[in-house]
């Protein structure tokens, strides 16, 4: 049985870093006491695991923790939290896959919380709310600064299935790293160690999993980025992330509405893919693409909208009489259908705000009608003499 190696990085980060870990003041433990969980763990203890989704949220009142970064082979302690402090980063919220493992050193006891009851207790408390957040995010691009939890894409620089997986995972605002089998010589040595032939890379190394020339398809079912929603209810379903979709996806939810949203690929849409947007009305200096994804995604899910990548819809059946409306949405790779039930009171509002905007329509349509037919396109062909 092949052991597994244990290192310890030289680069933990400072406890005494404000962003990295603030202090919680009496006040905010009890009051956040109240709300959570208590548990003891003892050394050696597992709170969560790494690359695992729907990772608790974790508020530590006495003890210390070490966090691990899980590779095939060897275990990477990268970091360290103690007492009155909380651990995690994003996806403690978002529900991706975790980032590193976390383990108790000795006793530690904390206030757990799940992700419903971390939104609740943003929503309750929003000053609390903002300042978990900036920590959450803060300790993700630590992570990826320091290169610790990203998951290696290991292929030839030329391959075709490698840059689709790369894209996919970069776009869902996962950290993915990219290694030349031919240049670099370690992520060589791993396949070496893994036994895995040149000819079946691509590879994915993310944590101790191992996928083999897989496909985009497989890997957002690995990673579970395409929700398992089949026969559940909704009362807004929204297709397309882009912008407009994730706009609509807050204002549903801010609402009441359990909202859905099927993404094809991946949340952003054209604007993700910008290095900068100079002319999105709330950012005076300027947004990138990646950051305006990452906040409109976090606000979402903030009012508790489901986001789906890979999803593909094809079809809004009417079933009225049964159910509502029904959203099929079939899986890229497999072609399997997924039905999604749009309740009553979704499909009345849907109903309200169609009638209202057929009125307007009717109203303004002669209007079109004449400034379409009226008006010299400047870009059409010129006519034709008979």
């Amino acid at each position: 049985m092949a052991t597994t190696r244990v290192i310890r990085s030289e680069n933990f980060p400072d406890l005494g870093d404000e962003i990295l870990f603030p202090r919680l003041s009496d006040a905010k433990l009890a009051w956040l006491a109240e709300r959570g969980e208590r548990r003891t763990f003892e050394p050696g203890d597992v709170l969560y695991e790494h690359a695992v989704r729907d990772a608790p949220f974790f508020v530590i009142e006495r003890g210390l923790v070490e966090l691990v970064d899980r590779k095939p082979g060897k275990d990477v302690y990268v970091a360290q939290a103690d007492s009155r402090t909380f651990i995690g980063d994003i996806a403690a919220f978002t529900g991706e896959p975790t980032i590193s493992a976390c383990v108790a050193v000795e006793q530690t006891d904390v206030i757990e919380f799940d992700r419903a009851g971390l939104r609740t207790l943003v929503a309750r408390w929003p000053e609390l709310g903002e300042h978990i957040f900036r920590t959450l995010l803060a300790r993700r691009a630590w992570h990826e600064a320091e290169g610790h939890g990203i998951m290696r894409l290991i292929a030839p620089r030329g391959s075709r299935r490698a840059f689709e997986v790369r894209d996919l995972l970069e776009r869902n605002l996962l950290p993915v790293r990219w290694y030349d089998v031919d240049t670099d010589e370690e992520s060589a040595a791993m396949l070496d160690w893994l036994d895995i032939p040149r000819e079946e890379t691509p590879v994915l190394v993310h944590a101790t999993h191992v996928l083999r020339n897989p496909s985009a398809a497989q890997v957002a079912r690995s990673l579970g980025l395409r929700a398992e929603v089949d026969g559940e209810r909704f009362d807004l379903v929204v297709l397309g992330a882009g912008p407009a979709g994730l706009a609509a996806a807050v204002y549903g939810g801010s609402e009441g509405l359990r909202t859905f949203v099927a993404e094809a690929w991946a949340p952003g849409g054209q604007a993700g893919t910008s290095t900068r947007i100079e002319n999105y009305l709330g950012f005076p200096s300027g947004i990138s693409g990646t950051e305006l994804t990452r906040n409109a995604t976090l606000q979402a899910r903030r009012f508790d909208a489901v986001l789906s990548s890979f999803h593909s819809a094809v079809e809004l059946a009417d079933r009225a009489a049964s159910a509502g409306l029904v959203d099929r949405v079939v899986d890229r790779d497999d072609r399997r259908v997924v039905h999604l039930h749009l309740t009553t009171k979704g499909a009345d509002i849907l109903a309200r705000l169609s009638a209202a905007h057929l009125e307007e329509l009717a109203r303004l349509a002669p209007l079109v009608q004449r400034l379409t037919t009226d008006v010299d396109d400047p870009w059409s062909p010129p006519p034709i003499d008979p």
